[in-house]
């Protein structure tokens, strides 16, 4: 067995090198298919297959506050101290992000952070390699502490184990740094360094800023868990209804909590590469098809010899296995540029992107892969071999194969299958480009050209008055309004398009109050009365905040058309009060609408406008602010002029997420983007793939029908008549594959309509494009080879027979 295995590797070997341009085709054509598999296998391998790098990972869930009119929400203090009494879990942690200004080296930096509760490593089961994690007394102010992240570490102090004991200033405050190298943790990422989030402070139970994660006790599950919290929630709308009123508890897995969103992408784009893969082995079965026509003859003579049918299929089938293994090596090549390109394309959308590579469960997919892919385009080819006969084959000279009505409708019901599947990837492409221009074309309700915006995040440890916060804010917007080409300047604590800020409920003065359970919130931002100008953002009624609103003056408010709309229906909101304290205590503060300006889409145009309102930062200040520079000229050129701006105002204090308008527009954008674009160009691949195989089969048909047509034209058949067949003919299958892919694109459309934004899945246009482009594409792969089929020489024919 073992030598005619050897045997049939050799022979193999020695014929493809003899037809080497078939080879190389074939060998092509696989690698494109089998290489993009292998990356986006990669890319699902590494972010849903791959564990997260914790023990007992699955083990692990975020809890979440949740409410039947908002959704899934974050949690307050007072709720999680509460919640993590539940013996379902062996320890519940909460952090949330932060940003700091680290200062003692030449020129202030701006680092990620998190502030964490002490078991936060622990329940994530995630050592920190040099040093320490946090201690319990250290969450109640016993000391300021810091943890440093491998990557942080590794830049700002080589890796050094000496860093531990050392002291780094965080916010003009020094730090403690007591831990060093800590990796790997998903939440939250890319994350500088982790302190303490002190627990012993007095907040409010609807202060939902917390991101909660639990590790389950021995013995409990998910289910267990959340029944017991359940309990516990039930509790706490008994004992506080006013702010615990409808509110739950919602668990997801952490893994899940990191990829959910992802995973329909993922997903579709590996079905998509599966399909190129179907349509690279239609293509390379055609060609085989093509080559065992040709080699009829020498397996004529080789059963003749005594070589039997099981012996030539074998043989057949070792040359498919060797080019889907070479395939696969080039495929591996064209993988790790993927892999690459992948992460270039998903610049902060793709989760866990630092597992993505070709790891050993990667190649073994590949070798997995690309023995199946030859099996695959070998089956057809070998079994068409079966019908060689021995006697036919000898006295026809080569055509008892390929000149039978079968070996013709295989071929075609190849063609068919590759326009079916292309139709396929053709429309999946055009919804997600027709949802991302739907997109672009989305009004954000602002301003978006021309427009600098730089964060700066004021140190509690010298600017917690508010007195002090609006003395900075008025310095820096003197000099910043006078920067060369600065024709508008302001400040708020977030750009209009700043997914994240704070929701807050409010309630109205002079209307009966909704019930506990209802909740009432906006989106709060905190701006300075040149906000509105800088954006454009358009005045509806009322007017805007003047320089006269200021702490000492009657607190105003400006509202949302949409809020207004929602809670003033049919009347004019001017001159209402509202409050976000408690309306029942006499001393809330209570802001009166002066103003009404259009809605922002203030996480982009993938979500609706949500209720916003707007209050003077000098009335209400906040040491998280954003700066925004309107000019005419080149936005981004202002970026060092306004970091000396902010160095004449505290040279200790740097900016961090300077960017332009444009680009937080494009940034929400980004996975629709990227969707449209691998979707797009894995859909070019497979038209061209079937482009080829219609051009191939046709031609191919051609030269099998040189004698036919020869007489065709000899018997008068004119050139026209000769082409209007030919063309009739090749593009039968293609119409029939049109109408399977079409439908079959109809029916699979629901698999992209998490992905889909204001398009529908079956969206006509886009069905009608694709028919419309896909039949000229097969009728100029049909032409060619029908045009040198009319302008066949008939005597040259008959004389070739």
């Amino acid at each position: 067995m073992m030598h005619g295995v050897r045997q049939d590797l050799r022979y193999a070997l020695r014929s493809l090198y003899r037809h080497r341009v078939f080879a190389l085709t074939a060998i092509l054509t696989l690698g494109l298919g089998i290489g993009a598999n292998i990356a986006i296998f990669s890319a699902v391998n590494g972010v849903l297959l791959r564990p997260l790098p914790y023990p007992d990972p699955d083990r692990i869930l975020t809890v979440w506050g949740h409410h039947a009119s908002i959704g899934r929400e974050t949690a307050s203090l007072p709720d999680f101290l509460d919640w993590r009494k539940a013996r379902s879990f062996s320890g519940m942690a909460a952090w949330t992000s932060a940003t700091f200004t680290v200062t003692g080296s030449d020129e202030p930096q701006v680092v990620s952070g998190a502030l964490v509760t002490p078991d936060y490593f622990r329940v994530l089961g995630a050592p920190v390699p040099a040093g320490r994690d946090f201690r319990d007394d250290e969450a109640r102010g016993a000391a300021r502490v810091v943890v440093l992240s491998q990557g942080y570490w590794e830049r700002a102090y080589g890796g050094r184990p000496d860093v531990v004991g050392r002291r780094i200033t965080l916010g003009g405050v020094p730090y403690t740094i007591v831990g060093a190298g800590a990796r790997g943790l998903a939440l939250p990422a890319e994350v500088d360094v982790w302190t303490p989030l002190q627990t012993d402070t007095t907040l409010g139970r609807r202060s939902d800023f917390l991101q909660v994660i639990g590790r389950l006790a021995p013995g409990a599950t998910p289910e267990t868990a959340r029944v017991e919290l359940t309990t516990i929630a039930r509790r706490l709308e008994a004992e506080y209804p006013e702010t615990n009123a409808g509110w739950g508890v919602e668990l997801i897995g952490l893994q899940e909590r990191i990829v959910g969103e992802i995973r329909p992408a993922l997903l579709v784009f590996l079905g998509a590469v599966g399909l190129v893969l179907l349509i690279a082995c239609a293509n390379v079965a055609n060609l085989m098809l093509v080559r065992v026509a040709a080699r009829e003859r020498e397996l004529t003579i080789r059963a003749a010899l005594g070589a039997s049918k099981k012996r030539l299929v074998r043989q057949l089938l070792t040359e498919s296995v060797l080019l889907a293994l070479a395939g696969g090596l080039l495929g591996l090549g064209l993988a790790a540029w993927g892999v690459g390109a992948l992460r270039a394309l998903e610049p902060g959308t793709l989760p866990r992107v630092e597992e993505v590579g070709l790891d050993a469960r990667a190649l073994a997919f590949a070798l997995t892969l690309s023995v199946t892919t030859g099996l695959l385009f070998g089956v057809v080819p070998a079994i068409r071999a079966l019908g060689v006969d021995l006697r036919g084959g000898l006295a026809e000279g080569g055509r008892a194969l390929s000149g039978t009505r079968s070996a013709t409708r295989t071929r075609a019901g190849l063609v068919l299958a590759e326009v079916a599947l292309a139709s396929v990837l053709l429309v999946g492409a055009a919804l997600l480009l027709r949802s991302f221009v739907g997109l672009t074309r989305v009004d954000p309700g602002v301003a978006v050209e021309g427009i600098l915006t730089a964060r700066v995040t004021l140190p509690r440890s010298r600017y917690d008055d508010p007195a002090r916060q609006v003395a900075f804010a008025d310095a820096l917007l003197d000099r910043a309004r006078a920067l060369p080409g600065v024709s508008s300047a302001a400040l708020g604590t977030g750009a209009p398009v700043d997914g994240g800020l704070p929701y807050w409920a409010f309630a109205m003065g002079g209307v009966e109050q909704p019930p506990p359970e209802v909740v009432q919130d906006a989106v709060i931002y905190q701006a300075s009365p040149e906000y509105f100008h800088t954006f454009a953002l358009p005045l509806i009624r009322g007017r805007l905040f003047d320089a006269g609103d200021r702490a000492d003056r009657a607190p105003v408010a400006i509202v949302s058309q949409g809020l207004a709309q929602r809670y003033w229906p049919g009347r004019d909101p001017l001159g209402s009060r509202i409050t976000f304290d408690d309306p029942t205590d006499s001393a809330a503060a209570w802001m009166t609408v002066v103003g009404v300006v259009g809605d922002v889409r203030q996480d982009g145009a993938v979500s609706p406008a949500y209720p916003q309102i707007y209050v003077p930062f000098a009335q209400d200040a906040s040491r998280a602010i954003v700066v925004s520079l309107r000019t005419a000229r080149n936005p981004l050129a202002l970026a060092g002029p306004l970091k000396q701006a902010l160095e004449g105002v505290d040279p200790s204090l740097a900016f961090s997420q300077v960017t332009t308008m444009e680009q937080r527009v494009a940034g929400t954008l980004a996975r629709p983007r990227v969707n449209a674009l691998l979707l797009g160009a894995f859909a070019a691949t497979a038209l061209l793939l079937a482009a080829l195989g219609i051009y191939g089969v046709i031609a191919y048909s051609v030269v099998q029908r040189t004698r036919e047509l020869g007489i065709r034209v000899a018997l008068g058949a004119s050139a026209e008549a000769v082409l209007g067949m030919v063309m009739r003919q090749g593009l039968t299958p293609v119409l029939i594959g049109l109408v399977v892919g079409l439908g079959a694109a109809a029916i699979g459309s629901r698999v992209l309509r998490s992905l889909l934004y204001g398009v529908s899945g079956t969206d006509l246009a886009a069905y009608a494009v694709v028919a419309a482009f896909l039949t000229a594409v097969a009728a100029a792969a049909s032409y060619l080879p029908a045009r040198r089929a009319a302008r066949s020489d008939p005597v040259k024919a008959l004389r070739a027979e």
